[in-house]
């Protein structure tokens, strides 16, 4: 008995001819909201740990278990003595820590410490600035102006646009191989610099005098 066949829609014959090669989507993440990084936040510079005075510092578990690991109590000890306390500046913070502490404290301990410290400031004295962006797209900041010239508070600039002493410290930190910086106007002369990456701004700097780039006056 002759085999019964079905006939195939052209429609669906078509299927087979589609290039099915994956294809890059385009991601318009100027009307996405912003999300900040800090891992590569100053630790040296003029405008990173050492701009600030008077934070708290909060010895959080993270930086405990670092410690707990390394099996030096002392270290321990005179980081829960400054917990809580108000510092001054950095400087001040670990000249607490060696008159508490007599023993060496290993480098991992002390980058982890200071990772501590990075968000101690950045929890106190930027984020709550920057939660009024978290409600703005970043084409809503970029919008934003001041001065009643239009120009926009918050924008990319050439690096070759810094100042020399912020151009060589880009330098020092490895990011001498970027052409641009954004700069995010938090108030008044305060600025955070970062680079802008996706959605999320990665933080190295906070300018409290507009001195990282400051305005060219015509």
């Amino acid at each position: 008995m002759p085999q019964k066949t079905k006939n195939i829609p052209s429609s669906a014959a078509a299927v087979g001819a589609i290039d099915k090669s994956p294809v890059a989507q385009t991601v318009d993440y100027t009307n996405t909201y912003p999300c900040w990084r800090i891992s590569n936040f100053d630790k040296d510079g003029p405008w990173g740990l050492n701009s600030f005075l008077n934070f708290t510092f909060r010895y959080n578990h993270s930086t405990y278990q670092a410690v707990f690991n390394s099996g030096i109590q002392e270290i321990d000890n005179a980081l829960d003595q400054l917990k809580g306390k108000q510092i001054s500046n950095r400087e001040e913070f670990w000249d607490k820590v060696k008159s508490l502490c007599s023993c060496d404290i290993p480098i991992e301990i002390i980058e982890r410490i200071e990772d501590e410290i990075i968000c101690n400031v950045f929890t106190e004295k930027i984020y709550p600035k920057l939660l009024q962006f978290e409600t703005m797209t970043w084409d809503e900041i970029r919008q934003q102006t001041h001065g009643g010239k239009g120009k926009s508070s918050s924008h990319n600039i050439d690096v070759d646009d810094l100042n020399p002493k912020a151009k060589e410290r880009l330098k020092i930190l490895k990011f001498d191989d970027r052409d641009k910086i954004y700069s995010l106007r938090l108030e008044g002369t305060v600025r955070i610099f970062g680079f802008k990456e996706l959605n999320y701004l990665d933080i190295i700097w906070i300018d409290l005098n507009h001195e990282v780039c400051p305005s060219k006056k015509k």
